[in-house]
């Protein structure tokens, strides 16, 4: 195998190496987030006490509380795609997303 070859074989085999444990790694932050995603105008997430608007999707986390006022609804969807809808004037709070086992754990 000729020198620029091999260069691009070893630069490909770190290159999977890194996804790899980027991927392991990232595992269990993704598990304990969610999207939100806002299907009508006024929806906020209030995250340790400052509310956000929530104009395009947005990641959310344990201990948000997601509104929704009399012309709001929104979308949230968890890791293993199940979802909950949000219609006008409601509010949920989002106590605990963990995993557990391999599997997501909400509490809501």
């Amino acid at each position: 195998m000729s020198q620029p070859i091999r260069l691009v074989v070893a630069i490909g085999c770190v290159g999977l190496v890194l996804v790899a444990f980027a991927a392991l790694h990232a595992a269990p932050a993704e598990a304990q987030s969610a999207l939100v995603n806002p299907l009508a105008l006024r929806v906020t997430v209030t995250r340790e006490r400052a509310l956000l608007e929530v104009a395009t999707e947005r990641v959310v986390e344990s201990g948000d509380a997601i509104r929704t006022d009399s012309s709001g609804s929104a979308l949230i969807t968890y890791r293993d795609g199940s979802t909950v809808l949000l219609d006008v004037d409601s509010e949920l709070v989002i106590e605990f997303i963990g995993a557990e086992e391999g599997d997501i754990v909400v509490r809501m």
